[in-house]
């Protein structure tokens, strides 16, 4: 199990180190996943943790953060009330924090 590091970007902003799945590292999907914006990646990893029906507090706080930034190194920054974004971070702890499509989480830090 991987550590968590923290490291405070921005006050109430929270940072998700994403990693590209291999096994869906198709040459037909290939440049589907490294065409996405970052605000696109956001969007579905908004609405994958959205739809998480047996977890309300995740369902509700996925929705209460925004998108504040995508870094080339696969880094997608949320930002939100501080209520919020420990929910979320609670949730990775928990292992029910889901990445978007063709990524997994590698870290979350602040």
């Amino acid at each position: 199990m991987s550590q968590l590091r923290i490291v405070q970007l921005a006050s109430a902003s929270l940072a998700l180190v994403l990693c590209k799945e291999e096994e869906n590292l198709t040459p037909a999907n290939l440049g589907k996943v490294s065409a996405k914006t970052g605000c696109e990646i956001f969007g579905e990893f908004q609405t994958v943790n959205a739809q998480c029906f047996w977890n309300k507090r995740l369902a509700r706080s996925v929705c209460e953060v925004s998108f504040q930034g995508w870094l080339e190194n696969c880094v997608l920054l949320v930002q939100g009330k501080g209520c919020s974004l420990e929910v979320l971070r609670e949730a990775w702890m928990r292992r029910a924090l889901k990445a978007p499509k063709g990524f997994s989480i590698r870290a979350v830090g602040e």
